[in-house]
This record gives C-alpha cells, structure tokens and sequence, in this order.
C-alpha cells in the first residue's frame, strides 16, 4: 500500500469515527430527551390504573390488610434507600407492585389527592403511593408519617399536589376498618436531613406527610393534627367521594 493509499485510509477512519461519535452522541441525546416525557407518561398510566381499578383494588387489600401480619424488616426503612423516580425504576413497577399488599389510603379533597398507603419505602410502590416511613405505626396514634413522590414534571400525581395544600384542609386516611381524620396544620419545608419530624412526641397525636421539593434539595413537610375517627361503614358520601371506595 502507497503512502498515498495510507493517508486515505486513515482519513476514512477518522471520518468514520466521528460519524459512529456523532450517531452515539445523537441516540444519547435523544434518549434524555425522550426520557422525562416517557417517564411522565408512565407514571401517569400508574395512576390512571389506579384510579380505573380504585374500587377493586381497595376491596382486595382492605381483605388482606385485615388478615396479614407485618412482617417487614427494618432495612424496608433505611432513606437512604429511596431513590428518586427514574425511568428505569417507573419501567419496573409496572411488574413489581401488588396493590393487594396496601395497608390503607390516603385522600386530600382539596388537592384531589388519593392514592394506596403501602409499608415500608419500597421504590417500586413509591411509583404507585405513599410509604410508612417507621415500623409499627398506627392511624390515629402517634406521629403517623408517609413519604411520597413529588414529580414537578406531573403535578397532579403522587404527592405533588402537596406543595398547594393550605392550613385547614382535611386529610383523611383509612385502614379499611376505619377513617381517620386530620386536620392541616402546616407546610414548610425542612432540610434532607431533618429526619426527627418524625419522631413520636408525647400527648400528641399527629400526621406529617414528607416530599422532596422541585429540585430534590429540601423537603415539603405537612404537618396535621388529629381530630378523630369513624368506622369505615359509616363513610358519608364526601369521604366515599374522595378515597374513590364505597366502604362497603
């Protein structure tokens, strides 16, 4: 091969390698530009096929949660765990989560907020709900404290409605036995690594609900007060209307 024919070929070459560069950087390109509004598009279908299925789903676990015991490990509550939602994470969800294994539901009229309460922070199930961030907790005692999604990009999912919730509105949470009921006291936002929020104070009987905010640097903390409970079976038709369920 001449000089000449060897100076042609490596000038191919190169030509060749920022082409195949070029081709890469384009596909990596596009898949992040093609990944938010996937993504989005998923978690909407999670809660879309919740709100579909509300009224069987919630019939199937209220009859698990009342015959299962909890058996979670103390691991299921690390925070460090949770992670924020990718797309990877949404993608496997769809296979990975049972609504049968919800322990309850939360629902906020005022922020038309209504999803599963599951134990323990699974990320699978935070593409779905809202997870008990301590072991044995209990509706109606205590610091009852959930931890949920915020997904700027959809703010009507998740706990992203959330960050409009004002003083006074009522949050109501079941444990199919019966409806809790809480009253918002406050929303502020707090530092990652606050996580004495959610400690148990004594005499006080209370919720706080925790969510990253917009760019995941803090944290929106609601804080509510308890003000009683009702037996499931009489549910009046604003809290039917708001968990989706007819108490049955």
């Amino acid at each position: 091969m001449s000089r000449r024919q060897r100076k042609l070929k490596e000038r191919k070459n190169k030509v060749n390698l920022r082409l195949t560069l070029g081709i890469i950087f384009l596909i990596i390109a596009l898949c992040l530009f093609l990944s938010k509004p996937l993504k989005s598009h998923l978690l909407n279908e999670n809660i879309s096929e919740y709100e579909s299925n509300k009224s069987k789903i919630l019939i199937n676990a209220s009859k698990n949660a009342k015959n299962k015991e909890k058996n979670i490990s103390k691991a299921d509550y690390n925070f460090d765990n949770v992670e924020r939602l990718s797309l990877q994470t949404v993608v496997n969800a769809k296979n990975k989560v049972n609504f049968n294994n919800a322990s309850g539901a939360i629902a906020i009229p005022a922020i038309n907020l209504s999803l599963p309460i599951f134990d323990a922070l699974n990320n699978y199930n935070l593409a779905y709900g809202a997870g008990t961030m301590k072991e044995n907790q209990v509706m109606g005692s205590g610091n009852y404290a959930l931890a949920g999604h915020n997904y700027p990009d959809s703010p009507k999912i998740l706990f992203s409605p959330l960050a409009k919730i004002n003083q006074g509105n009522i949050i109501y949470l079941t444990d199919f036995s019966f409806i809790y009921i809480y009253d918002t006291l406050s929303i502020t936002t707090i530092k990652p690594t606050q996580v004495d929020v959610i400690n148990d104070s004594e005499g006080i009987t209370e919720l706080t609900l925790i969510t990253c905010n917009d760019d995941g640097s803090l944290r929106y903390m609601v804080k509510a007060t308890y003000s009683g409970k009702i037996p499931a079976s009489d549910a009046n038709q604003d809290m039917k209307n708001a968990f989706g369920y007819d108490f049955n």
